[in-house]
């Protein structure tokens, strides 16, 4: 019989491994001494008990979802909970935007530290969220690959860079496994449901919890991509990881790299447009930078507002802007062009 700390160590990490690992550390010392070995013999019950009860969880799964943003797939356990999902199906998520960043190679370890780096150095302070060991990419990837090839695997994307990287990126992790792999995208399948919501969604994290519901019940009837597609997306990934851009958006069905400046003067026509009607109004022409990053984000710039944030900061500290306030958060200062 395979021995607990083998079935613990397989376990996910939010069955919280190492409490329970030290646990069974414990009781086996105390189950040396003697004078210990009711407690212990109790403690290893309660362990085993524990371990049966998540076996029979996993025994009841039948498919696997991937979202590539936490707060998307907190959206979808909800909607799953509402459809009768819960003990059929598990939620993963990776926590990252890779529609902007360098992707060098980042499916390794060292590559993915570089890109770490960078974010470190570029969205800094506040403006860049920790990012807990359970929701970084590459532990994602590694639960990819351990996921039983019975399991079908639904892969949540949508048009727009990050989504499009990571679906790529997902299949990557996931080659040579056997499992039914199916692709849900939001934005189109969006069209097909029977909706009245008001804008088609160009991201998970978009989507309405009612649609969201509309769609798991739509999915269950939607094919496995085949080996073709399957190979090509994983091509086009390894095609992807040889790139050294730090910028890219999706057009025309294709991700495009970008200039790291490509959005600077939208930025600036964006900032004199506000300045403008701010001096109409009598004031000194300062913009708050949460109604400029509003602006931006109508606009469909970019999907982030921690790069267009970055961008931001750059032309202040190239002197194309000023600002004023406290630059721990966007709602706290405000920016204008720099008289020169």
């Amino acid at each position: 019989m395979e021995s607990r700390k083998n079935r613990l160590a397989k376990l996910d990490s939010h069955y919280a491994i190492p409490v329970l690992m030290e646990l069974v550390e414990q009781a086996e010392q105390s189950a040396r001494t003697v004078k210990q070995y009711d407690l212990a013999d109790s403690m290893l019950r309660y362990m085993d008990r524990y371990l049966n009860q998540v076996q029979e969880i996993k025994d009841l799964l039948t498919h696997v979802h991937v979202a590539f943003n936490c707060s998307a797939a907190g959206s979808l356990k909800v909607a799953r909970s509402t459809v009768g999902q819960n003990a059929s199906s598990n939620v993963l998520a990776w926590e990252d935007n890779f529609s902007y960043g360098p992707i060098f190679r980042i499916h390794n370890h060292e590559s993915y530290l570089e890109r770490q780096n960078w974010l470190s150095g570029h969205i800094v302070g506040e403006r860049f969220p920790f990012v807990s060991l359970e929701h970084q990419m590459l532990h994602i990837m590694k639960q990819l690959n351990g996921i039983p090839d019975h399991l079908r695997i639904y892969l949540w994307s949508g048009n727009n860079a990050h989504e499009q990287v990571s679906l790529r990126l997902a299949l990557y992790a996931l080659r040579g496994k056997l499992n039914d792999v199916h692709i849900v995208n939001v934005s189109q399948i969006y069209t097909e449901i029977d909706h009245h919501f008001d804008t088609e969604p160009l991201s998970l994290n978009q989507v309405p919890l009612e649609a969201l519901q509309e769609m798991l019940k739509e999915i269950a009837s939607l094919p496995p991509i085949d080996e073709q597609t399957k190979n090509m997306l994983i091509k086009e990934w390894e095609i992807l990881s040889e790139t050294t851009g730090t910028l890219r958006t999706w057009e025309d069905g294709k991700i495009v790299d970008l200039e790291e400046n490509a959005f600077d003067e939208a930025i600036l026509q964006t900032i004199r447009m506000l300045q403008k009607e701010n001096q109409e109004q009598g004031g000194d022409g300062f913009v708050k930078a949460h109604i400029l990053l509003g602006r931006l984000f109508e606009r469909k710039l970019c999907d982030s507002f921690q790069y267009l944030e970055y961008r931001i900061w750059h032309l202040i500290d190239s002197g194309l802007l000023e600002h004023k306030g406290l630059p721990t958060n966007y709602s706290m200062y405000s920016v204008r062009l720099r008289d020169m």
